[in-house]
């Protein structure tokens, strides 16, 4: 039995095929595009099957997530965020309870039960703060490419204060800083840890455990998780694709 999970946000569409008599995933994909939203997800669909070796025939149910996940003509189930992401986190960390994933979107906690169920959540407000836009708009600031920004945090010695969640008024922050001379690296692990105490407000909300699971496109970013970190004071789990944490727990609910 094979089934599809796909997490549509905005920019990108992820996909994974799960193998349910293998116990395995056959097959992940990722597409990043701006095209319309049925657009997009056949096209990650054709994608993840291609890789998979497999049919459309092969697919014994869709389950789909994300920002437009309801959008999707042929999904024959949809799923919530939270709900998609505690299960794929839970798969991937069975002793892990808290959970914040953080997309180009949306930032989420979640909190679970000693059963493993989804108990409760809280989101971020529906603005660039508090999301992987943030550090796109800043980067795009900053002339330094979003995958390049864990680097330039890393070698930060004096980072600076950013004191503003929104990100129009951040922006206006950084151009300072820059006619300062403020070293980029600075810059860019400051609003790291604006982006981590910003998350603390949101996972504060579901009285977070000991461990965080760290998932979403920005939990690849190795400055954000030292950050986070930092500003937690718990041990941050990250996946090993983190992006596709979402996806995955929509595949398994569709095994269920």
């Amino acid at each position: 039995m094979y089934t599809l999970g796909i997490d549509l946000g905005n920019c990108s569409a992820k996909a994974v095929l799960y193998d349910s008599d293998l116990d395995r995933i056959a097959a992940q994909e990722i597409i990043v595009s701006m095209e319309e939203c049925a657009v997009l997800a056949d096209r990650v669909r054709n994608s993840v099957l291609s890789a998979g070796g497999l049919s459309g025939k092969s697919i014994d149910k869709v389950v789909c997530t994300g920002v437009w996940g309801k959008e999707i003509p042929f999904a024959d189930q949809y799923v919530s965020e939270p709900m998609a992401v505690s299960v794929g986190a839970l798969r991937l960390f069975p002793d892990c309870r808290t959970i914040l994933t953080m997309g180009a979107e949306r930032c989420i906690a979640i909190q679970c039960n000693e059963d493993g169920m989804l108990d409760k959540y809280a989101m971020n407000d529906k603005c660039a703060a508090g999301s992987g836009m943030f550090l796109e708009t800043m980067a795009t600031v900053l002339e330094v490419g979003i995958e390049e920004m864990g680097k330039w945090s890393e070698q930060s010695s004096a980072p600076v204060a950013i004191s503003n969640q929104c990100a129009v008024f951040a922006e206006s922050e950084v151009v300072g800083y820059i006619h300062r001379r403020v070293p980029k690296a600075d810059i860019i692990r400051g609003l790291h840890d604006s982006l981590a105490h910003g998350s603390m407000g949101v996972l504060a909300r579901v009285r977070p455990g000991a461990e965080i699971v760290f998932c979403g496109g920005v939990a690849k970013n190795k400055g954000m998780v030292q950050a986070l970190s930092d500003a937690s004071g718990k041990r941050i789990l990250v996946p090993d694709q983190p992006e596709f944490t979402e996806a995955l727990g929509a595949a398994l609910c569709g095994a269920r």
